[in-house]
């Protein structure tokens, strides 16, 4: 009986717990999802005028991965006043088109490295603080890279490529959300 409408659609896939696939799926996440400038926020709310917000996510849970694309979007056919789902079709429609898109064209340079970018920027905001700082050195220790982990991961960010994306991007939608 709302007026409004908000679509999750989620891709499961086994992950293997390797630091750069990981990353990479971090990426994909940004250059869907991830902000006024990635793919699905420039076309399904700038181009198509079908959301009110739209993002992405990635998380894992042991050995499963799970990347969600999400729309906010009316169910009212705001030029006649009736209730309408058109859009919420649009919306799958468009969801469906640019995993498509992502998984048989590899992304641009601008778009790898503005992604790269936002994943860096995420990492550092989660170490403002002194305690968030010390709580990450102390359990970065445990790891294989001790407290060098987030220059390892800094690293690794740099050396991903467009293939690595695209490769990603054809595993973890490979199947049906």
């Amino acid at each position: 009986k709302r007026n409004q409408a908000e679509i999750l659609q989620g891709y499961k896939f086994s992950i293997n717990g390797n630091i750069k696939d990981d990353l990479c799926l971090q990426i994909l996440t940004h250059i869907l999802g991830g902000s006024p400038s990635s793919r699905l926020f420039s076309d399904l709310r700038e181009k198509r005028h079908l959301a009110y917000s739209v993002n992405s996510h990635y998380f894992n849970i042991d050995d499963i991965g799970v990347m969600t694309l999400a729309i906010e979007t009316t169910a009212n056919n705001l030029e006649t006043g009736e209730k309408s789902y058109d859009n919420i079709e649009k919306s799958i429609k468009g969801f469906s088109e640019n995993i498509e898109k992502i998984k048989t064209e590899k992304v641009s340079e601008t778009e790898l490295e503005t992604a790269k970018k936002a994943l860096k920027t995420a990492i550092l905001s989660n170490l403002e603080m002194n305690a968030d700082q010390t709580i990450k050195l102390s359990s970065d220790v445990t790891t294989p890279y001790g407290i060098n982990y987030i220059n390892e991961k800094f690293d690794l960010i740099d050396s991903i490529t467009a293939d690595d994306i695209f490769n990603t991007a054809k595993y973890g939608f490979k199947s049906n959300p």
